[in-house]
């Protein structure tokens, strides 16, 4: 979880960047396609809390309900956020202007700041009462489901991204890998689809 936290930072900082620097013309080809990635693993990733990771651990830490409460209302106003940046890309597509660029990326901003302080309580407090009372081979049965359930469409960027995390980390660090079948397809061409597709927003 730490790893796909550590993911979506450097998503985010990623388009932060792009928007910043990067001319309408050049930013129009590969700010929809990135967007509309992110955003949906972005909800994808929060039905899983909100569907399974949070339900078992109140189940076990009644305690945590105010805890899981304020996080689950914390996905809703990113929702909100998501969907007036999803309205600036469409916007921008159409008319590549630098107004556009410029709302989209404050838009991000504003997901920045709302979306790393989520990610900072769940790694601080949420990862340590995971710890303590679900076991590992339930947490490795929901890790495993959250792979197959990504949309088939985005997997090989998806694994692609959390890779890019994974070979930045000391060896130490890494979390274990991923199933023998993702190893093979990341080795054969995931790794070198996701270099292509985030290389026309590296500024």
């Amino acid at each position: 979880l730490k790893v796909v936290h550590q993911t979506f930072r450097r998503a985010t900082d990623r388009m932060i960047e792009a928007t910043a620097k990067l001319e309408p013309a050049a930013l129009r080809p590969a700010i929809g396609r990135y967007w509309t990635f992110y955003y949906d693993v972005l909800e994808y990733h929060h039905h899983t809390e909100d569907h399974k990771i949070f339900p078992a651990l109140v189940r076990r830490d009644p305690g945590a309900e105010l805890l899981i409460g304020e996080l689950g209302a914390d996905h809703l106003k990113l929702v909100a956020v998501n969907e007036e940046i999803q309205a600036a890309v469409r916007a921008f597509e159409q008319n590549p202007d630098v107004a556009g660029r410029d709302r989209i990326h404050a838009g991000l901003l504003e997901l920045r700041d709302l979306f790393f302080r989520h990610m900072g309580r769940e790694d601080d407090e949420v990862l340590p009462l995971v710890a303590r009372w679900i076991p590992g081979e339930e947490w490795d049965a929901m890790d495993r489901e959250a792979l197959r359930g990504i949309p088939k469409a985005h997997l090989p960027f998806a694994v692609g991204a959390l890779d890019e995390i994974v070979r930045s980390l000391p060896a130490a660090e890494r979390p274990p890998p991923p199933p023998l079948p993702v190893r093979v397809m990341l080795a054969l061409s995931w790794r070198k689809k996701w270099a292509a597709f985030v290389q026309p927003l590296s500024v």
